[in-house]
């Protein structure tokens, strides 16, 4: 007795998931790169999941502070030493995986949510094409002095596709078609990357194929403290 397929939906359910599977795994044999990828969010979920298990101090893991052994150096006790608050930093980092996951789940659900929406509106409001594209090279002179130098374009497929940033758009209301930015500045940090002053130069020109009050050319000096945590 013999039986044709002509589809692979006349397959059975088991069988066509044993097929996406190996399709699957042969596809992340050819990449090494989502390999790899895949083995490491493998691992992150898999601490993240287990950290009540694998964290040798729990509740220091999660935030309860031990003031009595602070500052500690590595030890058999504590593999990476004890923070400022007497808690084990080992057991904080298998418990920063939990974080690490609900910050990833959640960045990418909220980007996809605002991402297709934006999507929908531009194509109903008739929001026009951009091409952009920016580079931002640094050099580090010594651990609190950075001089840093950026360059953006953008382009739009229509004649008032692009609008001034915040501060410019104060002086030119009006929306162009090429925007092209050149930053000189330099930031000098005080506490690491938490706290810094930057200040700089920025020479921007926006062209205007419409010529209907979008053009602009200027220069502005940027100053300002910045705090991060």
């Amino acid at each position: 007795m013999s039986v044709s397929i002509d589809s692979p939906e006349q397959l059975p359910e088991a069988f066509r998931s044993t097929r996406m599977r190996s399709r699957a795994l042969r596809s992340l044999r050819r990449d090494p790169g989502a390999l790899i990828g895949a083995i490491v969010i493998s691992i992150l979920v898999f601490v993240a999941l287990a950290a009540p298990v694998l964290a040798p101090y729990p509740d220091q893991g999660r935030g309860e502070a031990h003031v009595s052994a602070r500052d500690l150096a590595p030890s058999s006790e504590h593999w990476f030493g004890t923070d400022h608050l007497g808690r084990d930093v080992l057991s904080r980092v298998i418990y920063g995986a939990q974080v690490t996951l609900v910050v990833s789940i959640a960045s990418v659900l909220l980007g996809d949510t605002i991402g297709f929406a934006w999507g929908i509106a531009s194509g109903y409001l008739g929001q026009s094409d951009l091409k952009a594209f920016q580079a931002m090279p640094f050099f580090n002179f010594g651990p609190e002095l950075q001089f840093v130098g950026r360059y953006t374009a953008i382009s739009s497929t229509d004649p008032n596709g692009i609008r001034l940033a915040t501060y410019e758009s104060r002086v030119v209301p009006g929306r162009g078609d090429r925007y092209d930015e050149l930053y000189l500045g330099a930031n000098y940090y005080f506490y690491g990357h938490r706290l810094k002053v930057q200040t700089g130069l920025q020479f921007a020109d926006m062209d205007d194929t419409a010529n209907d009050g979008g053009a602009y050319s200027g220069t502005s000096w940027v100053t300002g403290l910045r705090v991060g945590w």
